[in-house]
């Protein structure tokens, strides 16, 4: 079956951009790959891994601070950092977008703690939607609408 989405080609890209960064530290760089073998290792697919770690790039990035000495005013300063980020194109990024940053950061970092429960800098990030966040059908563009 063809592959889409080039699973195998974005997965490879985000790795070798991690790996080429100079702003990312080499203990964060070999946590990142560890993170995706171990998540790979547990069924995640490619594509879910490459956006895991597309996001953790960009984390990594804004921390300018190893994984291991993060502590929770680290995560809230990433959390206020997120609220006002923007996409490649320069538009705010979107709830489900955010959404995406706050699993992945408790995902991360429970992994990264070897713990069961969700550690104490990431165990307070709310990562549901409220009401008023979601679209409803109603809201989606249709095709009449966009012509």
């Amino acid at each position: 079956m063809e592959d889409l989405y080039n699973t195998e080609k974005r997965l490879e890209s985000i790795l070798k951009k991690i790996k080429s960064c100079p702003d990312i530290s080499k203990s964060n760089k070999d946590k990142l790959i560890e993170f995706t073998n171990h998540c790979l290792a547990d069924s995640v697919g490619k594509n879910k891994a490459s956006r895991y770690l597309y996001d953790l790039y960009n984390i990594s990035i804004w921390l300018n601070k190893d994984f291991e000495k993060v502590n929770k005013q680290d995560i809230e300063r990433i959390m206020v950092k997120l609220q006002g980020a923007n996409n490649i194109y320069g538009k705010p990024y979107s709830e489900w977008t955010k959404k995406g940053y706050k699993v992945i950061i408790k995902k991360f970092f429970k992994w990264l703690r070897k713990t069961e429960t969700f550690p104490e800098e990431v165990k307070w990030i709310k990562s549901a939607l409220k009401e008023n966040q979601k679209k409803l059908p109603e809201d989606m563009l249709t095709t009449p609408t966009t012509k």
